[in-house]
């Protein structure tokens, strides 16, 4: 009944999509992407018309066709333009090379006789494709940082360009002069910029979160900033008739606005899981394109102009879940947030208790006191803030670091707080007055990652992106017992045993690394089966389990004896998961992703699995994975398909809560599928 905008989805690149756009005749879409290609797709039914177009030596960030939609050009991270012919997919040149940076943004002139590039290098080029593809003698330089974006006016004569440097200009095509601006406004980088159809004006989108019009005839701003989405807008572009515009965020959002107004038409729409770097209208205004950092490419019917009518459940997180704890009491669970807050939520009900804010830029980490009365949050905003459980609303700020803070964790007389950051620092502070206690402490060569305290309260452990970890005396900081050096990538987080007998290290270099406290020595060969960096990891109540998660997108539980992995990969979260935490009675399992979803794990039993309906053995299990919508079975067989907005929210078996914008759990009792799948639709059975 709330079915969204969304009318298909391409899901075939397996990095982010990084600009996307409708052919002029709207047949086809070209996409860009971080896999390092390009590809061209049927704009009806989501197919790949050709072969991906592979050159580029790094990712991809910008592609166009040509205004007859015979050639598509594309720049990348290598510095690089390429031309392409659009129906073959071959090179249609050899590789335009000239900038001395990151080219950004990449366009055709209407003509289709010159392409014009900008980069980091702070410069236009303008190539002559039309003849033998040599960049002409028009360099254009004014901007005093990096150009990411460009636009084409629709008669071919001007060339707008925005800046790191925070400034719009409009520069003459045949004279390479500036003839408007600077447009000055924007408090943050403009990203996007397009020029009207139908009027003098351009539009421009900034990482300040705001859109703005110029009008070209007065060389002024036209009237107030359009406001709506609430992080930075990447991308806009008008409608041919000039009267509509859309606009795609990291907010995980398009909005369409009316350009006359500045009132929004139709939106947010929802259904990316990750920021939207570029959007598209087709030619006739009836559909919208979008590609996204979620690897995705979506598009959506614009016709609609009622704003989406599903909400969530509950009020959640915003941007990525960086940190999740339990309460002692074992009722409530904390998170910390990419979207600046701390949020406490009821176990039971997986509802939101109390959100609180503090920090003006995200939340790396959060901590608990031992005795439950405090909750300490540090943040890139270089600050910790304490409050009291029982008294929410004002927080004790603690300004000392010279840089984000990565990690913190109280001592077990919740009396005392250590804390890291990537000033490479660590801080002891007391948790009543806020006051310094020890410090500050420089045992590594980086950033300090992460932050521990032994059991008995008389050892800190830090592990730093150096590669190395560190034991230091609580009460004087001096350095005890060995180095524990053997990671060969930077170490994302140390934990101790319950006990105080064991240290264990998660690092980049995908193991994990279970140690003795004293001596330093590692105890067994690394637990290796992580297929990316592994961030976060926890020892279980008895010591006998560590619980970690990674980069892959799974959790996983290992046998702290033998190395071999007790229970896991747990699939289910669409993105990297950051954190882990047991619950006080070791029962459960919380976890936090850059999916913004929390999920809490029931792992007191064995392998869990929910059998479907004349299907065995394929099951829906712990590790079925989530292949392009589909779950598959353990033999990679197809279970079901998912709707890009349910992924993210979908209950595994193993999940007793699942903290989401839209939680989404399956009642298999009555499903069909496997070689009775077309029972679904017995109405005998309704």
């Amino acid at each position: 009944m709330e079915w969204p905008h969304i009318l298909f989805s391409i899901e075939e690149h397996e990095g982010s999509v990084n600009s996307v756009s409708f052919s002029p005749d709207g047949r086809f879409i070209v996409s860009g992407s971080g896999d390092k290609t390009i590809c061209v797709w049927d704009a009806e039914t989501g197919g790949l018309v050709s072969t991906p177009l592979e050159g580029h030596a790094s990712s991809v960030n910008c592609v166009a066709f040509s205004h007859d939609g015979a050639r598509v050009v594309s720049c990348s991270d290598d510095w690089t333009v390429r031309l392409w012919d659009a129906e073959s997919g071959d090179p249609a040149s050899d590789a335009l090379i000239g900038h001395s940076n990151v080219v950004c943004c990449v366009a055709f002139s209407r003509s289709g006789q010159y392409v014009i590039s900008g980069s980091l290098d702070k410069t236009i080029r303008i190539w002559d494709v039309g003849r033998d593809a040599k960049p002409t003698s028009l360099i254009l330089e004014a901007h005093t940082a990096g150009v990411t974006t460009i636009a084409i006016s629709p008669d071919d004569k001007y060339i707008a360009s925005g800046s790191l440097d925070r400034t719009i200009l409009v520069w003459d095509m045949d004279t390479g002069n500036i003839v408007h601006g600077p447009f000055e406004g924007h408090s943050d980088c403009v990203n996007a910029l397009a020029f009207s159809p139908s009027a003098p004006l351009i539009a421009s989108a900034s990482a300040d979160e705001t859109i703005q019009l110029w009008n070209l005839s007065t060389n002024d701003i036209a009237g107030d900033p359009w406001e709506g989405h609430t992080d930075g807008v990447t991308s806009i572009v008008f409608s041919s008739d000039g009267k509509r515009l859309v606009s795609g965020s990291h907010d995980e959002t398009l909005r369409i606005w009316e350009v006359d107004s500045g009132q929004l038409l139709a939106g947010p729409f929802r259904g990316h899981t990750n920021g939207v770097t570029s959007v598209s209208f087709s030619s006739d205004g009836s559909r919208i394109l979008s590609g996204s950092r979620d690897a995705t490419i979506r598009v959506w019917d614009a016709e609609s102009r009622h704003e989406e009518k599903a909400s969530p459940i509950t009020e959640v997180h915003q941007d990525g879940v960086t940190s999740v704890r339990f309460t002692p009491d074992g009722r409530h669970i904390v998170s910390g947030s990419d979207d600046d807050s701390v949020r406490i939520w009821d176990l039971e009900t997986g509802l939101e208790k109390s959100q609180i804010r503090g920090h003006t830029s995200w939340v790396e980490t959060i901590a608990v006191s031992p005795n439950g009365k405090y909750v300490a949050s540090g943040s890139d905003d270089q600050t910790i803030c304490i409050w009291e459980m029982d008294s929410l609303d004002s927080c004790r700020r603690i300004f000392s670091h010279r840089n984000g803070v990565t990690s913190i964790q109280f001592f077990p007389d919740s009396r005392r707080l250590v804390s890291g950051s990537y000033d490479k620092t660590l801080r002891v502070w007391d948790a009543d007055t806020g006051t310094l206690v020890l410090g500050p402490l420089e045992p590594h060569s980086s950033w300090v990652a992460t932050v521990a305290v032994s059991p008995d309260g008389l050892y800190i452990a830090s592990g730093s992106y150096d590669g190395t970890i560190r034991v230091l005396d609580a009460e004087s900081g001096l350095a005890n017992g060995g180095h524990f050096e053997g990671h060969t990538g930077a170490v994302n987080c140390v934990a101790f045993s319950h006990t105080g007998e064991y240290l264990a290290s998660a690092s980049n270099d995908m193991s994990i690394r279970v140690w003795n406290t004293h001596s330093g020595e590692m105890q067994w060969q690394p637990f290796v089966g992580h297929s990316n960096f592994v961030l976060s990891l926890t020892f279980s109540l008895d010591s006998t389990s560590i619980a970690s998660v990674s980069v892959d997108k799974t959790v996983r539980i290992w046998d702290v004896e033998t190395g071999e992995v007790k229970l896991g990969p747990f699939e289910g979260h669409t993105g990297p998961v950051f954190s882990s935490c047991y619950s006080p009675d070791g029962k459960l399992l919380a976890t936090a992703s850059e999916d913004e979803t929390i999920r809490v794990w029931d792992v007191s039993a064995g392998p869990v699995m929910s059998e479907l309906a004349n299907a065995k053995p394929i099951d829906f299990a712990d590790d079925s994975g989530l292949q392009s919508g589909w779950i598959a079975g353990p033999d990679a067989s197809l279970l079901f398909w998912v709707p890009p907005w349910n992924r993210s929210g979908l209950w595994w078996p193993r999940n007793t809560v699942v903290i989401a914008e839209n939680p989404t759990k399956l009642d298999l009792s009555c499903f069909e599928n496997g070689p009775t799948w077309q029972k679904c639709r017995d109405l005998s059975k309704r």
